[in-house]
């Protein structure tokens, strides 16, 4: 079969092409084998732009993407690079590429913080795998701070550097009153060494 076919149009320049029934109307619908709940639309908010939209069999939506709205997936786990995510989202990269950068052009306004973690696959026991927190990166909304964390076996995300909104730096606390502050309440703040044994 060659040529296009077009529905709702004399002069289709797809092999499919549908003409709209006009804004807030579904043109394309999969419906349930049991029931009349449509489980896929596809069609025009409203406004005249397009919305998709993926829905459980009872009719809830789980996943939708609309050109002006609000777009969603509340379906489960999302997993990019691998297809059994246990998180949220997840993002698993067998290279050596970034495997997921943000950034903004405008610093947030919220007063909460915003932060993201990185885990390591390593085994606890024989086989099992499990994932452990390392380190994380966050931003102190209110005061835009970028901070630090490291995680040991034994401990939980501890913080071990700070950037202030003032540019200062803090290591081992958490309000740097100069450009660089260091506290540590037992060892040397700094040293300075060519062996374990001999520092200078």
């Amino acid at each position: 079969i060659t040529g296009s076919l077009g529905i709702g149009t004399t002069s289709p320049s797809r092999v499919l092409q549908i003409k709209s029934a006009g804004a807030n109307a579904t043109q394309i619908g999969l419906i349930d084998n049991d029931s009349t709940n449509e489980v896929f639309q596809v069609g025009q908010q409203s406004d005249g732009d397009c919305f998709v939209a993926i829905r459980a069999d009872d009719g809830t939506t789980k996943i939708s993407f609309d050109a002006s709205g609000n777009s969603f997936l509340n379906g489960g786990n999302v997993g990019i690079g691998t297809d059994s995510p246990t998180e949220l989202v997840e993002i698993f990269s067998t290279s050596a590429s970034t495997a997921l950068e943000i950034s903004s052009g405008q610093a947030s306004t919220t007063t909460g913080e915003s932060k993201i973690v990185l885990r390591s696959l390593h085994s606890a026991s024989g086989t099992t795998y499990s994932r452990s927190e390392i380190g994380s990166l966050g931003v102190a909304g209110g005061d835009s701070d970028l901070i630090f964390r490291t995680t040991t076996d034994n401990n939980g995300p501890q913080e071990r550097m700070r950037i202030t909104s003032e540019g200062k730096i803090g290591i081992g606390t958490t309000s740097p009153d100069a450009p660089l502050t260091i506290h540590n309440s037992s060892d040397p703040e700094i040293r300075f060494g060519y062996s374990a044994s001999q520092d200078h």
